[in-house]
């Protein structure tokens, strides 16, 4: 009977560690990663990042260590869809990195101007960071291609923009 009040003494001491173990993760319960990080439905357009002195001077800053990419509807490919997810990738390593850096090479736009017609093509890119951090970059794929992550806004250079449509269309 002793030996039966110490197997369950082990388990449930074995839980109460994984569940302590779990919730300590950043973001109270697990940790944000490519594989983790789920795209939104609906694309709110916003890229939902807290305003912090490291995204100031870079769209991606750091080396991130994968993304999953969400490219959402517009108006002309599928108008009773548009908004609506349409497909993702995950990708990771050095292919997230180089990702980051083409967002990167974009040209800050301080003056107005005319831009082509925007059919409402959009992705979001969320980045994740060793640790947990995860960061979200919202852009247009049709009209001047604005990407932002919050408080820094660059218009997307072209290989950016070529990188992203052959991963997800």
């Amino acid at each position: 009977m002793r030996r039966k009040h110490v197997w369950v003494g082990a388990a449930v001491l074995a839980l109460a560690v994984a569940l302590v173990g779990y919730l300590a993760w950043p973001g109270g319960g697990h940790p944000a990663t490519a594989s983790t990080a789920a795209c939104p439905t609906r694309d709110t357009r916003k890229a939902g990042n807290p305003p912090s002195a490291d995204l100031s001077n870079a769209l991606v800053p750091g080396q991130p260590a994968g993304a999953i990419i969400c490219r959402y509807y517009g108006n002309n490919e599928k108008p009773e869809a548009a908004g609506s997810l349409a497909r993702s990738k995950t990708v990771a390593g050095d292919q997230a990195r180089h990702l980051g850096a083409e967002l990167n090479a974009g040209i800050r736009q301080d003056a107005l101007i005319d831009c082509p017609s925007d059919d409402g093509t959009s992705v979001r890119v969320i980045f994740t960071y060793a640790g947990g951090r995860t960061l979200t970059v919202q852009a247009e794929l049709g009209g001047c291609g604005f990407a932002n992550n919050g408080p820094t806004a660059l218009i997307m250079p072209g290989d950016a923009t070529r990188q992203i449509r052959q991963l997800v269309g």
